[in-house]
Formats: structure tokens, sequence, C-alpha cells
């Protein structure tokens, strides 16, 4: 199947002059001219901006004076959903989806570069890398949900290598992967706690990990799973049928990098069995070089989860309190160093990188399956933003900004109501459930009822909101298009440019919208 997927990878990706005849959307905008990627131009390059993944833009090419003054400035829409946050390299913007396309458009007007056909589907953010072999000098890693990682030429769309990094039946690629000097590290998840709840299903057998990757060729340098102990038969079921554990700790996001200590930062998932899992809902610290475990630590035991009401695959059921979002490296203004992580019990744990060892922790809200703290927090290194997802009626659903260095909390507000929403089948729950992005001045939140807002760093007052789901006509010709729900990668910004994806199928809100926002639309 993958050979076939190959075929028409290489088809959908010819150079330049062929990407207007092989689009099968007729009206897709093509670029007529094709600007050099620039390594030196303005960038938002993997998920969080820089290996630290503290999703803080210094330079957007906007104060936080002009935040009111954002517009649209231009729409595309195109199919999938759970689709990849965008990547901006200058003038250049590229954005996957999991309906299967990755594009490479204008970031000034949206227009086509190229398009290639992802087989299975993208929905981890990509980076772009030098690299000699390609002829642009320059290679798009994508990694895909059926577990394939594909470098692309990023200007052409030329294939350059796959690699396979895993094979567990339900495994998938959801964490973007991190490039860091020749090497992409690859975060393995997958969708056990789902299969987990088929009584003739024997769980559990997965276990989370990291892949590295020589970003040249695609090789396997080392591979680490975050436990060192191979799932065993454990008992069967009311069914008959063979139980297996541990299993877990699934690595959702996109790893850290810590350059000056040489070491690599996964945050994990929740444990799907009753047996005893030791890095499930922890942070770990891996050698960057060989994979080697460092230090482990783990905020919660026994927090086993598969979805349904079905008990027998895991025992005693955990809350499913796990961590979806990277942890985030943050340098204070004192010099010292922090790892900063935000849980979906709506608890933001701060650790000493050297050892592991707790700095401080903020219990904000109830959290739950959703969040509390779902994909990612932000830091300007003053400042820890996180938003909550919290249920509306037990929790605390909002934005909350603590004291980076101690955790107290400066200030927080509450998930607006909003005046109208227009999310598919009227589901508006309005928590904060996308990963947050920082400015200077200004913190940028995404909520589930598909309305996005700027609220000052200081203290909170709202800079400015708009709702992402408003019908808009796309410079690929569709009219009337509309956005969903804001969820998993956030806004990024870069070049006086903010780009989002509007629509998360899943929960609510299946349109799928690229927005283009600057000031004044100009």
């Amino acid at each position: 199947m993958w050979a076939a997927g190959l075929a028409l990878l290489a088809l959908m990706t010819a150079p330049h002059p062929a990407a207007a005849q092989t689009t099968e959307a007729p009206k897709i905008p093509v670029c007529h001219t094709h600007n050099p990627l620039r390594p030196s131009a303005p960038q938002w390059n993997g998920w969080g901006d820089g290996v630290e993944n503290t999703r803080y833009q210094p330079d957007p090419g906007f104060n936080a004076a002009a935040i009111p003054r954002l517009k649209v400035k231009w729409a595309f829409a195109y199919e999938g959903t759970k689709n990849t946050e965008p990547l901006i390299f200058g003038d250049w913007l590229f954005v996957g989806s999991l309906g299967g396309d990755v594009y490479a458009l204008d970031a000034a007007t949206g227009c086509v570069h190229w398009r290639a056909n992802f087989p299975g589907g993208v929905r981890a953010s990509m980076s772009v890398g030098a690299l000699a072999s390609a002829s642009s000098g320059y290679a798009l890693y994508i990694a895909g949900v059926n577990k394939m990682v594909v470098a692309l030429d990023a200007e052409r769309g030329q294939l350059l290598w796959t690699a396979q990094v895993d094979t567990h039946p339900v495994g998938q690629l959801t964490g973007s992967p991190t490039l860091y000097e020749g090497l992409l590290y690859v975060p393995l998840s997958a969708n056990e706690e789902a299969a987990g709840y088929f009584k003739a299903y024997g769980c559990c057998t997965f276990l989370g990990g990291v892949v590295a990757l020589d970003a040249a060729t695609g090789k396997q340098i080392w591979r680490r799973s975050v436990l060192d102990e191979t799932p065993h038969p454990t008992r069967k079921n009311a069914d008959g049928v063979q139980m297996y554990g541990p299993a877990g700790g699934a690595v959702w996001s996109a790893p850290t990098i810590d350059v000056a200590r040489g070491q690599l930062y996964a945050a994990t998932s929740n444990s799907y069995t009753e047996v005893p899992h030791p890095t499930s809902d922890a942070i770990l610290a891996l050698d960057l070089k060989t994979g080697a475990v460092r230090w482990t630590h783990q905020v919660r035991a026994a927090d086993n989860f598969v979805l349904g009401d079905l008990n027998q695959p895991l025992g005693a059921r955990g809350p499913d309190f796990g961590f979806g979002a990277s942890p985030g490296l943050i340098r204070l203004a004192s010099g010292r160093q922090i790892l900063v992580a935000g849980e979906k019990s709506s608890t933001v744990y701060a650790l000493d990188p050297a050892t592991g060892a707790e700095v401080w922790r903020a219990k904000l809200g109830e959290g739950g399956q959703e969040g509390g703290i779902l994909w990612g927090t932000a830091s300007d290194a003053v400042r820890v933003y996180a938003p909550l997802n919290d249920p509306v009626a037990t929790g605390h659903p909002g934005l909350v900004a603590l004291d980076a260095a101690s955790g107290k909390v400066i200030w927080r507000v509450a998930a607006p109501v909003a005046a109208a929403c227009h999310i598919p089948h009227g589901a508006c729950q309005r928590g904060f459930r996308q990963a947050v992005t920082a400015v200077p001045g200004a913190v940028f939140a995404g909520a589930h009822d598909g309305w996005l807002r700027a609220y000052a760093a200081r203290d909170g007052h709202l800079l400015w909101a708009y709702d992402t789901t408003t019908p808009i006509d796309t410079v690929n010709d569709v009219k009337a298009a509309t956005g969903g729900s804001l969820s998993m990668g956030g806004p990024t910004i870069a070049g006086g440019m903010m780009f989002v994806h509007s629509g998360y199928i899943g929960d609510a809100g299946a349109n799928n919208l690229l927005l283009a926002f600057s000031v004044d639309g100009r």
C-alpha cells in the first residue's frame, strides 16, 4: 500500500511548472513566481518556534499596540481535519492535512507553489532544515499518521527519503518531530486507548518512545522506549482473550531539546493497564546522542485508562490526566533554567532540567480527559501562559498567567461565553483547547467554540477577538467557507503575519480553513 502511495507522491510533487497540472482542484491559485527559501528570513519552524518549545515569538513583525487592527488578509480552504500547525519560513508557508495533502504556499498571497499527496494524512507540525542532497538545499520533514516519516525538497516537493519508524498495529505519529543538528527526533504515540474498548482486543502492548533519525538519509540512529520492559501476558478477560501489560506512556507532543545539557525531554501520557508503569504521566530526559534515560519524573502513578466502560483491560480506572503538551525550557531573569510542563489535570509543573526535581507546581482547575491543559503552554520567560479546557459545570475554563520563577498566579481570565457560536452541531464549548502563542506584550488563545483572542501579557485584558467560523471567500475560490473548533496547533507568527488553522473534527467543527492575518489586512 505504501509503495503505491510513493508513486502518487512522486507524481504530485513534480517541479514548479508541473504543479498546476497535477492538482486535483482546478481553481487552486498557482504561484507564477517562486522566491527561493531564505534561512535568515522570519520563521516559525517546527512546533514551538525553536527546539526549546516555549511557543514565544520575540519578533512577530507587529507590536502589541497593533493587535486590535489584525484583519484577515487571505483564507485557504482544504480537505482534511486535525491539520498541521502552519510552518512559516520567510516567504513560504507549509501546511499539511489529515486528508492527505501537503501544501507549499506563498505566505503573502496563499497561492500554491506545490502540493503533495501524503498517504494516511498528516497532523504533526513539520520542520524545514538545510540538506545538501536536496536540489534547493532545504528539506521539509513530515511525520504521517501512518508511522512514516518523509523528507521532501522544500522548494520543489520532490521526494528525498522515507522511513518507517513504528510497526505497532495501532501506532501513530501525532506529536511533531524536532529537528536539531542533523537529527530528527520523532515521538511515538498510538490509538490503543480506543482499541482497548473492544473485548476481542488483547489489550495492551504499545509503549511510547522516541526515535532519532539521520535527517540526511532517514536512517535510524537510536530508538528509545519510555519503559525498558516488554509487555507480557497477564490474565484473560471474561471472554477468554489474553491481556498484556505494562503498556501506554504515549508521547503525544514534540520533544524539547536542551542544547547545553545535551538532552531531550519527552512528556508521556497515561497507562493502559493495571500493570505498574513507572514512566507514564511523566517527563523523561534522554541523552541526545544515545537515547539513554538520564532521569524520570512521574507526576501520577496508576493513571490507567482506555475508552468506554469496560474495565477488564486495566483494573482500576484512572482519570486520564497524562501530558499532551510539550515541555518548555525557559531561562529566567536570574539565569536559572526550568522545564515547564502543563498536564491535563490543569496542573503546571516546573522541574529542574539537570535532575528532574520539582521546583514548583500550580493546580489551576479540575482538569479532564480533554484537559485541563491539552495541547500547550507558552512562556515569555517572565510569565507562563496556561490555557484551560476545564469542563464548564465543574471546572474553570480560561487562561492563566503564572510567574515563571515561582508559579504564583499573576492573572486569570475566564473563557468568555461567545455572543454567537457557529460551530456545526452546536457543540460550543468555550474552553481553551488549542496551544497558546505568546509575543511581546500579548498572548493568543484559541477556544473550542472557534473564537481566537489576544490578551495583554501584563494584566490579561482583552486586546482582540475574531470568530474563525465567520464565512469568508477563499483564494482557492471556495465561497463562504467557514472554520470550526480551534484545537491542537496554535497560531504561528512571523514577518508581520499570523496564521491559524480552524476546524477540528472528533469534537466539533470539522470545517477546515487556513486564515492569514496581518495588520489592517495589508
